[in-house]
């Protein structure tokens, strides 16, 4: 029993915490302050109940710490905590019981609650065990999905989840059937349906529409569902989706999946319609259209809930318009900046945490950046600097005309500049050449042994290689000075400011094989393997790159005047990184995306620094670099180790 009057805590495990032996609480007010990877989070219970304590305290899995506290110096209120005693009338927190469960509690609220503790998770813990017990065990048992479970254990499970719980899959009551009957107990209980009411009457209408515009209206509706609504449609139409593909086996083919599990998900207003004849009909109508809204779902699952990219969050980045990204090598670091000069370095190790290591401040207008090792190189209206971003200190800063873009080339940094390109070594920092053209290098992409730019509308294809001579010219047909280049395969994809239409080169023969119709400017262009990605400001379009269709069609409510996207690689896998003017981030997950894993600046330097050590037979000058950046090859007899920590190789190096 807590029986004390002053401020009192307790820490123990959770368990221990909800055993019988603890049986009274003398309180009005409980703080419950959850330790949960290092981090602490708190929350407050106003009028405790012994129904809503044991919820809130099950709802966590890590230890606790209970603070309990009285609200009035003198005064307490026993509750007891398991076993209340009768009072001849029901409480408040009686009364409201059913409303605090997690079967009934709104799928968006117990979304943000669950995120505290699981951030990783798009959807209910116990739905997420539930589905993949049935994925495992019950494809191919006939009648899943509707066969009716054990009334008493579908409500022991239940009851087990509801005061937080996991589920034990190894309980003699756990089966397939009665797990599917389960979850479809959950989606009736739900105050809004997996399918939102607010979107009932738009499918009730998209249905009704020929194949090509029901999939375009249906996904319209999806994308502006709550996103826990969307995650949860995608898991559970996904599951039923591979359920069909066995239908021979299972008897569950979609049409039988819909008229049995349907009504679960879309929830028809019953409470509209009267008892005359007419309206019995009527509901009637929307009871089979409602079946037919879940059916098409699981038919056409990868074009609807699997798309080609879609939104997995959204993170606050600046409060001004973020115009550049950059990604460090190892793409563990990203770099976002704003055109007044405030520059955040972001921990991205994991896609669903997004944290800001530090940040600093460059005195100048930033218009792009590319990093390079530890050093940020950022592009201004006057000026190129290098910065060390680990320290936040400015390395060097050289006049410069407008500096537009960057690209890394083997051991050479591009930059493209308004008056032309410049050549440095990435390694050292020391420019290399000028190569002078004008209105140039909005643009820099690299293919073969080549290097793309742009002087209006014309590409200049220098060889990459020194002495970097200029390999072709090719004027465009753009009616205005080309603002975007793409490699994509054997080809080149351009756009300019002014014209709407993407042109297609091949870079073999240098002629434009083809042309794209758009109906305004694009602002950015990107090739993400097979697709292309094309940015406006209300949307988003990918092309296959084989035939030019359009593959897909975004207009990202959630995230709103894209400017631009990033490839990232993380955990092994390709995403999308989007920023707008609202200067937030949109993170999205990339469907089939074959780009080749990124290298990391360690093994890229060393083995380049090797060649150049012990390879060149010219005059000697020392180059340092620490010890660790070279442990991928480990050191060579010809290195020696400085008092520093430095290894500084021995013999010629052919830097200037």
């Amino acid at each position: 029993q807590l029986l004390r009057n002053d401020l009192m805590e307790i820490k123990l495990p959770l368990n221990n915490f909800l055993q019988d032996s603890v049986t009274e609480v003398f309180t009005t007010k409980i703080k419950i302050l959850v330790e949960y990877n290092g981090k602490q989070y708190e929350h407050q219970i106003s009028d405790v109940s012994s129904v809503l304590l044991q919820r809130e305290l099950k709802r966590f899995v890590p230890k606790v710490s209970v603070t309990e506290e009285k609200r009035r110096k003198g005064t307490s209120k026993k509750i007891s905590l398991f076993s209340p005693k009768e009072t001849g009338r029901k409480s408040k927190d009686d009364e409201d019981k059913k409303d605090l469960t997690i079967f009934t509690t709104p799928l968006v609220s117990l979304m943000e609650k669950q995120r505290l503790v699981d951030p990783d998770e798009c959807i209910p813990t116990f739905v997420r065990d539930t589905l993949k017990y049935i994925e495992e065990k019950g494809m191919e048992i006939e009648g899943i999905f509707r066969l009716s479970g054990s009334g008493p254990h579908v409500n022991q499970i239940k009851d087990m989840i509801n005061t937080g719980e996991r589920i034990d899959l190894t309980n003699p009551i756990i089966n397939p059937i009665n797990m599917s009957d389960l979850l479809g107990t959950y989606f009736r209980a739900l105050p809004n349906p997996p399918v939102p009411n607010s979107s009932y009457d738009d499918l009730m209408t998209a249905i009704d529409l020929d194949d090509a515009t029901k999939i375009k209206k249906f996904k319209a509706i999806i994308e502006e569902m709550p996103q826990p609504h969307q995650d949860l449609l995608r898991e559970t139409i996904g599951l039923f989706n591979k359920i069909q593909l066995k239908g021979e086996i299972n008897k569950m083919h979609a049409d039988n999946l819909s008229r049995a599990f349907g009504p679960n998900l879309i929830r028809v207003p019953e409470d509209q319609f009267g008892d005359d004849p007419a309206d019995i009909m009527q509901m009637q109508v929307h009871l089979t259209k409602a079946n037919l809204v879940i059916k098409f779902m699981i038919q056409e699952f990868d074009k609807l809930l699997m798309p080609f990219v879609r939104l997995l969050r959204v993170v606050e980045g600046h409060p001004e318009t973020i115009n550049t990204i950059a990604l460090s090598p190892s793409h563990a670091e990203l770099f976002t900046t704003v055109v007044t000069g405030n520059v955040k370095i972001w921990d991205v190790k994991s896609v669903n945490k997004f944290s800001v290591q530090k940040q600093f401040q460059v005195k100048k207008d930033i218009l792009s950046t590319h990093c390079h090792h530890n050093k940020l190189w950022i592009g201004t209206k006057d000026s190129l600097e290098i910065w060390n971003y680990e320290t936040g200190e400015l390395v060097q800063s050289l006049p410069s005309a407008p500096v537009f873009s960057f690209l890394k080339n083997d051991k050479f940094m591009w930059v493209g500049t308004e008056s032309g390109a410049q050549i440095w070594d990435a390694i050292v920092i020391v420019q290399l050449q000028v190569l002078e053209e004008k209105n140039c290098c909005t643009n820099l992409v690299t293919f073969d042994d080549y290097v793309c730019g742009s002087s209006g509308n014309s590409l200049i294809v220098w060889n990459s290689a020194s002495p970097f001579n200029m390999h072709k010219r090719i004027v465009s047909s753009h009616g205005s000075m080309i603002s975007k280049i793409v490699v994509v395969n054997n080809s080149l994809w351009t756009t300019a400011a002014n014209d709407l239409v993407i042109r297609v080169w091949n870079t073999k023969t240098w002629t434009s094989v083809d042309s794209i119709a758009i109906t305004s400017a694009v602002l950015d262009l990107v090739s993400f393997g097979p697709f292309v990605w094309a940015c406006w400001t209300d949307s988003f379009r990918l092309y296959d790159t084989n035939n030019y269709q359009i593959l897909d069609e975004v207009k990202p409510a959630r995230h709103p005047n894209i400017l631009g996207v990033t490839p990232m690689w993380s955990g092994g896998t390709w995403y999308g990184i989007t920023r707008n003017k609202e200067g937030n981030l949109g993170v999205w997950s990339i469907k089939d995306a074959t780009l080749a894993k990124p290298f990391k600046a360690i093994s890229t330097e060393s083995s380049s620094l090797r060649s150049r050590v012990t390879k060149s037979r010219g005059p000697v000058q020392v180059v340092k670099v620490r010890k660790s950046a070279l442990s991928a090859r480990g050191p060579s007899s010809n290195d020696s180790l400085d008092e520093s920590g430095f290894l500084s190789p021995r013999g010629g190096c052919d830097t200037p």
